[in-house]
């Protein structure tokens, strides 16, 4: 049986069983078939589909048992199976006695397993304890004029999900409402009333929309099961349309006017139901809202255009199309470049009441990445109040299945002050369970968070003698232009000092505090970028023949590590363009050769050099060939040199880390527009006697190969080039330096 078919049957499966478990639990109040009366039936399949539709008339959850019910239709009557309907029914048997599991989301951890291929939509599925983290401390941010003990006032609440897949964050904020609501009840010594608030959560306040409308099922479940003693009458869970003859695109198009036409059938039809009892197909207004949660699906249009990677090719273009012709028509503030995200960014951006609340689950190069910059834009009308990352080894991302590093993001919609501080939680360890985040939550609000401005002090996030992270503030408004990622970049406290010191120029090393200062200016003020390896792509080949166009081809961590190399690799100009792609001229980009390469990208586990300079210009794929702006073949070699031992200092290489494009964990890139930007030493501001010393070290260590990353704090060449740069900016020594950044978990993938 073909895969797909295969992953088809089994999500068909878990659909039926959940159906069946939320069945046993409503049988249990009214008056339908439990599910071992259901299952000793001679025709099980017609027996359901009897109760499910009893269960639609009379008491609704339409949500949960249409699509179920139209999966028992497709069946055909045969002993196989009957024999499969029971099988799955002793499984729900089994499950529907653990009620405690199915209140975490059980059925749609499941789900998230079977739907091993996650990418189909783009879409990634947040793990539990990281759902948990981000709704308690966005609940805890919500404006305090909200009486969380009075259930009226709680019913005026509006929280959405545009992309809510199995209703994980929808769940997670349903919780924290409650505990919300139950905290402050035993605060004023009130009974809660936690019944008639879940009920009206369910049915007036929690909107989520998917175009998977399997996962709109379990949402539907997830939600309803947290407490099945509840009565439920609707539910504003919708399956959106995705392409089609019509192009759809989803949610999406909420943002032309917070209107999303509504169809009838959950199971194999455009759209979801306008409200869960209705049978006629109708238009659905959006509310306005008041908290919009988010892990927005996240496919990229670089490298091959990847939006909507689900649909077939042919219909995806159309659709991509459409998707940019939306974005005209309605002027949303995004780059498709950086993905889908940045598309329902700029959708729950205007969905949001002021003093709403984004909480968002994003790649972390939205904090940097020149794609994102729209939509940190966007964010500047917004209060950042939590930055959460992680920096536990190959745990760097807060949803399942996923490949890049994620950050959880809570804003408040409202105009930041000078006075407003961002909290940035750097965890070393993720929660594991709800339990365990719950207690890093409240860990979070308890402790003082450190000041990245002051010369001491780190305030640990500690539960039961775990130790879960570190916690600092940081004012993005003080006028001191500090980078969003700055202080998410390291997980140790003291180096997110350090980065904060040099971005402004100042040198500080712990238990020193701040040693002296340097003249730092632009990359782009100095040297020239040459072309992306894209480009080399489209004008060359690669040959085995000696021509006049040498390259630095690979960054193989064995062979590369040294300040010095030669090329390894010879080119000959195309000359006709590849496949699908557009010829460059070869003499246009041998004129933008350069001798000193500066990498594009690193694993910092294993690669130990950052720039290098080579006997002669050349072209790279993953390399920028950089030229010192001169005229002077000799001052541009010499400056060239020197640049390059400013890039392989401890200085250099936490100039590159602190702002760093981080992909996943350790591995990092450096786009060439980061480059220009970045601040450098001014070279030019050094005397004759500073620059020979410069000079004198680079002769000394040219051919000497430096230790990997992990191995900084040991590598007598890195040393030997710190002492030179501390002698010349007039420096203590730098030693403690390199010791915090040998124990960083992106270096030494440890924990420190």
């Amino acid at each position: 049986m073909p895969n797909n078919q295969l992953k088809l049957y089994r999500i068909a499966c878990l659909i039926l069983v959940n159906a069946m478990i939320f069945q046993e639990f409503i049988a249990r109040r009214e008056n339908i078939h439990t599910l071992q009366q259901s299952l000793q039936s001679e025709d099980p399949l017609t027996e359901f589909v009897q109760q499910w539709q009893l269960i639609e008339e009379d008491i609704d959850f339409i949500p949960i048992f249409r699509v179920a019910e139209n999966v028992l239709l497709s069946l055909p009557s045969t002993p196989e199976t009957y024999q499969a309907i029971r099988h799955l029914g002793d499984s729900a048997l089994f499950i529907s006695r653990n009620s405690a599991a199915l209140r975490h989301d059980l059925m749609g951890r499941i789900f998230h397993r079977l739907l091993a291929d996650a990418k189909y939509y783009g879409a990634f599925y947040t793990k539990i304890p990281a759902a948990t983290i981000l709704l308690e401390l966005a609940i805890h941010s919500y404006p305090s004029k909200l009486d969380w003990k009075d259930p009226s006032s709680i019913n005026q609440l509006r929280i959405a999900d545009l992309s809510c897949g199995t209703g994980t964050l929808l769940k997670a904020g349903l919780s924290s409402i409650l505990n919300k609501h139950i905290d402050e009840c035993v605060r004023q010594k009130q009974n809660p009333s936690i019944d008639a608030i879940h009920r009206s959560l369910i049915e007036n306040s929690i909107w989520g929309f998917d175009v998977i409308p399997s996962a709109i099922h379990l949402a539907a479940t997830s939600l309803a099961i947290h407490d099945p003693n509840v009565d439920v009458n609707q539910m504003h869970l919708y399956a959106v349309p995705l392409g089609g003859p019509s192009n759809r695109l989803g949610s999406i198009e909420i943002s032309g006017g917070r209107r999303l036409d509504i169809q009838q059938s959950l199971i194999g039809a455009d759209l979801g139901l306008a409200t869960p009892t209705s049978d006629e197909a109708s238009a659905t207004r959006i509310p306005i809202l008041n908290i919009c949660a988010m892990n927005p699906p996240f496919t990229r249009s670089v490298y091959g255009n990847f939006l909507f990677k689900g649909i077939e090719s042919t219909d995806r273009r159309e659709l991509q199309n459409q998707l940019r012709s939306y974005l005209n028509e309605t002027h949303l503030q995004a780059n498709i470049t950086a993905g889908l995200g940045s598309v329902f960014v700029a959708v729950g951006d205007r969905l949001l009441d002021q003093n709403g609340i984004f909480a968002l689950v994003l790649p972390k190069t939205v904090l940097s990445g020149s794609s994102w910059e729209p939509t940190r834009g966007i964010f500047k009308d917004y209060k950042l109040k939590y930055v959460i990352s992680s920096h536990e080894p190959n745990n760097w991302d807060f949803s399942e299945s996923v490949d890049f590093s994620e950050v959880l993001l809570v804003l408040v919609k409202e105009l930041p002050s000078n006075q407003d501080a961002t909290t940035y939680v750097n965890l070393w360890s993720q929660p594991k369970t709800s339990i365990e985040a719950l207690a890093c939550v409240d860990a979070i609000l308890r402790t003082p968070p450190a000041d990245i401005n002051a010369l001491t002090g780190i305030s640990e996030i500690r539960t039961n003698g775990t130790k879960f992270g570190e916690i600092l503030n940081v004012n993005l408004h003080d006028g001191k232009n500090t980078p969003w990622s700055l202080a998410a970049n390291f997980a140790q406290t003291d180096l997110c000092r350090v980065a904060s010191c040099l971005n402004r120029s100042s040198i500080f090393i712990p238990g020193l505090g701040q040693v002296g200062r340097i003249r730092m200016t632009q990359l782009s003020n100095r040297a020239r970028l040459g072309p992306d390896g894209r480009d080399i792509y489209d004008g060359f080949a690669l040959t085995d023949t000696r021509t006049t166009y040498s390259a630095l081809w690979g960054h193989d961590a064995q062979a590369i590590t040294r300040i010095s190399q030669s090329p390894n690799q010879y080119l000959a100009p195309l000359v006709n363009p590849l496949p699908g792609r557009n010829l460059r001229d070869a003499n246009v980009l041998w004129r933008r050769a350069g001798s000193l390469m500066l990498t594009k990208e690193l694993w910092l586990p294993t690669n130990s050099v950052v720039g290098t300079v080579l006997p002669r210009p050349s072209l790279s794929n993953v390399w920028w060939p950089t030229r010192w702006i001169s005229e002077d073949q000799h001052i541009r070699q010499q400056m060239e040199r020197r640049l390059s031992l400013w890039f392989n200092s401890t200085l250099g290489i936490l100039t590159l880390l602190m702002q760093r494009e981080e992909t996943k964990g350790a591995w990092i890139k450096f786009p060439k527009t980061w480059y220009e930007d970045l601040k450098i030493l001014d070279l030019n501001l050094l005397t004759d006697e500073q620059n020979d010393q410069l000079d004198q070290t680079y002769q000394e260590i040219s051919d000497s190969s430096f230790l990997p990353f992990p191995q900084i704090n040991q590598d007598p060449i890195r040393a030997q080039i710190d002492e030179t740069f501390s002698n010349v900016l007039g420096l203590p020594p730098l030693d403690e330096l390199r010791e915090l950044l040998s124990r960083e978990p992106m270096i030494s993938m440890e924990i420190p």
